[in-house]
């Protein structure tokens, strides 16, 4: 089936097609509301040399690599796993910007409640990386590696993750269903229209049956005074022809079939 034949058909079944796409928006209208709302919590830190020299070498070299050496730590699935038995999100993204000691922290979940803490979580795990491992090496306090924050977290997005993939899907699917719906019934109402014309056209005529005569001869009793003989004149049998006697027939045919008969010729109409 051909596009033509596909829009035809279509257009033909309206009244099938059309409600169904009404359905299929509303279904996705519907979908999309059951779709909840995701919120994007944002933060920022910079790692801070020491107030002092360090008598010893710093582990993380320096404020550079530092906050891309954390940056790894932090991504890690043993922080993730730490953050999220506490109840926290474990959908977060930590990354440091390069050439620079600023680090940035990007949170999603679908409470903004949660969201917020897990940036301030994510916070405070920069903190104890950055002492714990200065302090493992032996670095003064005074003379270790910093964090100051930037930005807070907070909300700044609101998103639908998925939403307009699921109404797609949704949309595509119910045309499709309707499209199909209306061409498939078209197809049944065409193909039992054709049964019927078929099962009429061999079914045999009913009409007269061969050699049976088309004639009416008419009784007696139909031959009442003032019936008119309705034949034409050269039908007229011999019998009634004689019975005229000497009475010149009419040039006319027709009013001859006009004339009245009298008793011994509807007699004759009756014999013969």
């Amino acid at each position: 089936m051909d596009v033509w034949r596909i829009t035809l058909a279509t257009l033909r079944r309206w009244y099938i097609f059309v409600p169904l796409l009404a359905l299929t928006a509303l279904g996705v209208l519907r979908v999309g509301e059951g779709v909840n709302p995701e919120y994007q919590v944002s933060a920022s830190t910079l790692m801070t040399p020491g107030r002092e020299p360090a008598m010893v070498p710093n582990p993380y070299g320096n404020l550079e690599q530092g906050s891309a050496a954390v940056a790894i730590v932090l991504n890690s699935s043993e922080t993730r796993r730490g953050l999220e038995a506490e109840g926290l999100s474990s959908t977060y993204t930590v990354s440091a910007q390069a050439r620079s000691a600023i680090m940035s922290i990007s949170v999603t979940s679908g409470s903004p409640d949660v969201a917020v803490e897990t940036g301030h979580a994510l916070v405070a795990e920069i903190r104890d990386e950055l002492a714990a491992r200065q302090g493992a090496a032996g670095v003064h306090t005074a003379a270790q590696f910093g964090l100051q924050v930037l930005g807070a977290p907070e909300v700044t997005a609101i998103t639908y993750e998925g939403k307009a993939q699921i109404q797609a899907v949704v949309g595509v699917l119910g045309a499709g269903i309707a499209l199909l719906t209306a061409i498939l019934f078209d197809d049944i109402v065409g193909l039992a229209r054709r049964r019927r014309r078929k099962h009429s056209e061999s079914r045999p005529s009913v009409g007269p049956r061969p050699g049976s005569g088309q004639t009416v001869a008419a009784s007696r009793s139909d031959l009442r005074d003032g019936a008119y003989l309705t034949q034409p004149a050269d039908a007229i049998p011999v019998t009634i022809r004689e019975s005229l006697g000497d009475e010149t027939l009419p040039s006319d045919r027709s009013e001859l079939a006009r004339r009245p008969l009298r008793g011994h010729d509807r007699t004759s109409v009756a014999s013969t």
